[in-house]
């Protein structure tokens, strides 16, 4: 059982002006890739210095990523090594990482696209979009499948944003957004088969790990909540306060391998908090950081890697 966090600062990267929105560890931990305001996706190498970069501009302006993900390893060598990347424009790009080129490029006209996650296999992807659908795509032909939509007519209008898909076993998903629930659905059944009401979700701010769900939601008190999803139970919630101020989490993810320990930051206070999801005890928090916690992501190798305003701040997870 875990009793705390230990963390140790191995580095610190700065990105111009542009504020970092998504950031990703590649399949082998050794290269991280981040997404900023300028639409502009950048690749790290191991030493942290930018090795790559292409933009993923659709119309005039230039929209903001709003995620990225590394596709799941084939076994057979002949398939292409793919990042995902997404915009608020619509924009989706799959770029070569072996090769440094763009695969494939294409927009869904007026569609704004928030989040992104693949299958296990690596077969398939969804995108979380606006008015409540996320999009199912096949990988080989990057054509629509499917899609899936929780939006009633009871919903205020213009909350149905989608900021969060996860993709968590072979058959079942989730979905959040601003309508204020986590949908979880099973493909075979085309159904949402529960869902959890409460959560406010402006970000990648939801994670499953076995039958623990945890969501930060961005609100005023209980931002941080442990779900046993399995049969729709809240197990443990708690409010993110530091001196006298409020912590609006913006994303929230599980430690690799075994461990339950949890990682939440945001806007407002500038911190990350640590948490074992089975107990509810805090293990550590992470403290007097420059600015807002735009994402975070775990690498295999116990790597947290931060967007923090426009710079990528690393540790060593212990």
């Amino acid at each position: 059982m875990e009793e705390s966090v230990t963390l140790t600062h191995t580095n610190q990267v700065n990105l111009d002006y542009f504020d970092l929105f998504t950031l990703r560890w590649d399949n082998q931990a050794t290269r991280l890739s981040v997404g900023s305001s300028n639409c502009q996706v950048n690749t790290l190498t191991p030493e942290f210095a930018i090795s790559h970069s292409f933009l993923c501009q659709m119309g005039r302006e230039k929209m903001p990523i709003t995620s990225l993900r590394y596709r799941p390893e084939y076994p057979d060598p002949s398939f292409k090594p793919l990042l995902l990347a997404t915009s608020s424009d619509g924009g989706i790009v799959h770029w070569n990482s072996k090769k440094n080129k763009i695969f494939s490029f294409k927009r869904l006209r007026d569609e704004q696209i928030y989040t992104s996650d693949y299958s296990n296999d690596g077969s398939q992807y969804i995108l979380g979009c606006k008015d409540s659908i996320v999009k199912q795509f096949d990988q080989e032909t990057f054509e629509e499948i499917g899609s899936f939509c929780p939006y009633t007519d009871t919903e205020a209008s213009g909350a149905q944003r989608v900021f969060c898909v996860k993709w968590f076993d072979e058959h079942c998903f989730l979905s959040a957004g601003w309508n204020d629930k986590v949908s979880i659905w099973d493909f075979r059944a085309k159904l949402a088969i529960r869902e959890l009401l409460g959560p406010h979700i402006c970000g990648d701010a939801v994670d499953v790990k076995g039958n623990l769900l945890v969501t930060g939601s961005y609100d005023v008190k209980d931002q941080f909540t442990v779900w046993d999803w399995t049969n729709g139970r809240t197990l443990y919630t708690e409010s993110l306060t530091y001196n006298g101020n409020t912590c609006y989490p913006y994303c929230v993810q599980f430690f690799r391998g075994e461990s339950n320990t949890v990682a939440v930051a945001g806007a407002g206070v500038n911190e990350v908090y640590f948490f074992n999801a089975g107990t509810g005890k805090r293990l550590n928090t992470l403290s007097n950081l420059s600015k807002s916690v735009f994402c975070l992501h775990i690498s295999s190798r116990n790597q947290l890697a931060l967007g923090v305003g426009n710079t990528v701040e690393v540790y060593q997870i212990n």
